[in-house]
């Protein structure tokens, strides 16, 4: 089932994103979608790739489960980010996922909880920390 961002279908803005199994969104839509684009910055991959609906919350999901933090953020960060602040974001993105709507935190639960990650992302570099 395709879910739209923006009104506007294929705009360069925010472009069409399917989603795996998800027969209803409920009424936190905003709030799924963003867990998915949140997801996709993360990671630096598209949810929905060569026709794999979930593929990339499934891989996601078991990386997490398995403590490969590193393995799942993108590639191009070269390591340096802070891994609490990853997986707070990690959390904030699967909660917003959640199948059942009404477990999906609000936006402004989700604005908190990122601004904790900007803070703790934020110290590490004041403080000069490394990887």
């Amino acid at each position: 089932m395709d879910l739209l961002l923006n009104p506007l279908r294929g705009s360069f803005l925010l472009p069409r994103v399917r989603f795996r199994n998800f027969q209803t969104y409920g009424n936190r839509k905003v709030e799924y979608g963003f867990g998915a684009v949140l997801m996709e910055i993360i990671v630096g991959r598209p949810a929905y790739q060569n026709g794999e609906d979930g593929a990339l919350t499934q891989w996601v999901s078991s990386m997490f489960g398995n403590g490969e933090i590193g393995r799942i953020v993108d590639p191009k960060l070269e390591g340096d980010f802070d891994v609490n602040s990853v997986k707070e974001a990690l959390n904030i993105a699967f909660a917003c996922l959640s199948y059942n709507s009404n477990d999906r935190p609000t936006m402004g639960e989700v604005l908190l909880k990122l601004k904790l990650c900007l803070q703790m992302e934020t110290a590490r570099l004041a403080i000069g920390y490394g990887r």
